[in-house]
C-alpha cells in the first residue's frame, strides 16, 4: 500500500487530536 500524502496524514493526526482533546474536556467537565 502506497503511503499516504502528508497533508492527508497531517488532517487525520489534526482530527484525531481535536477528538482527543474535546473528550478530555468532556470527561473533565462532569467532575
Amino acid at each position: 500500500m502506497p503511503m499516504r500524502p502528508i497533508h492527508v496524514v497531517a488532517f487525520s493526526e489534526i482530527w484525531n487530536f481535536n477528538a482527543m482533546m474535546s473528550f478530555i474536556a468532556a470527561r473533565v467537565s462532569t467532575i
